[in-house]
């Protein structure tokens, strides 16, 4: 983990939950402040709470794991923001994927769910990862504001054609998005 290098001056795919409203944690009115104090100069700090310090110590745990059920390599050492290249938006990545074209298909008790119409996905070239972990029940699709809008921001910045998001539940339950 590397922490956070993108700008609170502007929008970054870790708060597009809030911008579109589906945070339940945050409005848009608080994220639009949180941007406007930060070109102002008025940055709060925050150093977060237990859950997100679990979050922290797991991440590197989840991404090794999604990454053997998917037989790829990562790199979570990415100490660099991913800018889009005609948008105010950047991306932190938790790691890159490395695809070699392999197929990745739906798969329920290996913990594989393809969101797309056919089930099954192209592993080519590199890929986006996040990792999420949440004490909610395991779910069949993640909630928008558990990595979904997050991800497709980040694909977008870095220009990627695939992503995948891994949630632990409950420290009992991974699930692979893709």
């Amino acid at each position: 983990m590397v922490g956070k290098v993108t700008s609170n001056e502007k929008a970054s795919a870790s708060i597009l939950p809030a911008i579109m409203g589906y945070s339940r944690y945050e409005s848009r009115n608080e994220a639009l402040q949180k941007v406007a104090a930060a070109l102002a100069g008025n940055e709060q700090s925050w150093d977060g709470n237990e859950a997100t310090r679990w979050g922290n110590t797991l991440e590197p745990t989840v991404l090794a794991e999604m990454a053997t059920r998917l037989s790829i390599k990562h790199d979570p050492a990415i100490d660099y923001a991913m800018v889009h290249k005609s948008i105010p938006l950047e991306a932190s990545l938790d790691a890159i994927g490395f695809g070699l074209g392999q197929t990745v298909e739906t798969d329920p008790d290996r913990g594989i769910f393809v969101m797309n119409e056919n089930g099954s996905i192209v592993l080519e070239g590199n890929g986006c990862l996040e990792s999420k972990v949440t004490s909610v029940r395991p779910e069949d699709r993640p909630d928008l504001a558990r990595g979904p809008l997050q991800l497709q921001a980040q694909m977008m910045c870095a220009g990627y054609s695939w992503g995948a998001i891994g949630v632990l539940y409950q420290g009992i339950c991974l699930r692979v998005f893709l």
